[in-house]
């Protein structure tokens, strides 16, 4: 309880953004954090019957060094939140890279727009959402070249390509070799 003369000064902001917010926030402290919050509160009690300007300088940077717990652990939140986008972002492309090959499309799924799965996907993995769809499709294409005897077209029409020149630009494009030269050669070095 605060009375309401009291004027924290610089605190005053933080004093209203801590008790301000509708659901207060419960911090776990770690035992640092706690011996820091318990030394403050003790110099607060030590002064209050001394000088209360001191009392109230320890009051503020108490509840200054308490606004920034809470301001971190939401720091925290959001961090683990964007993460979570991200991974399920991957999954779906995992699932879905044959059908679907539109950021938009995996965006709206993910209740987002594109862009801002743009930045959360740079800001994690530093990639864009698409170069993430086209490195699954990239990995798919290899495994097939490798591993099946299907030829480049048949390929591009198993991954959903209608265009096999298309196809065969984004490989290149992606591997710096054609289909058929990386198919070659990656047979070679597997004999």
């Amino acid at each position: 309880m605060f009375a309401a003369d009291l004027d924290l000064g610089l605190a005053e902001k933080a004093k209203q953004e801590l008790f301000g917010l509708i659901n207060h926030p419960v911090k776990t402290l770690s035992q640092k954090q706690f011996k820091m919050v318990q030394g403050l509160v003790k110099h607060v009690e030590a002064e209050l019957g001394n000088d209360r300007t001191i009392s109230i300088n320890y009051l503020s940077i108490l509840l200054i060094k308490c606004l920034g717990m809470v301001n971190d652990k939401r720091k925290n939140a959001s961090r683990s939140a964007n993460s979570n986008i991200v991974d399920r972002f991957q999954k779906l492309v995992k699932i879905q890279f044959i059908e679907q090959k539109k950021v938009s499309a995996f965006a709206t799924e993910l209740n987002i727009s594109s862009g801002h799965l743009n930045e959360l996907c740079k800001a994690r993995i530093g990639k864009s959402a698409s170069e993430v769809i086209k490195d699954r499709v990239l990995l798919e294409a290899k495994r097939l070249l490798l591993h099946s005897e299907l030829s480049i077209k048949e390929i591009a029409y198993a991954l959903n390509m209608l265009d096999p020149a298309y196809f065969t630009r984004m490989f290149k494009k992606g591997t710096g070799k054609g289909p058929q030269q990386f198919r070659e050669q990656i047979r070679e070095k597997y004999k």
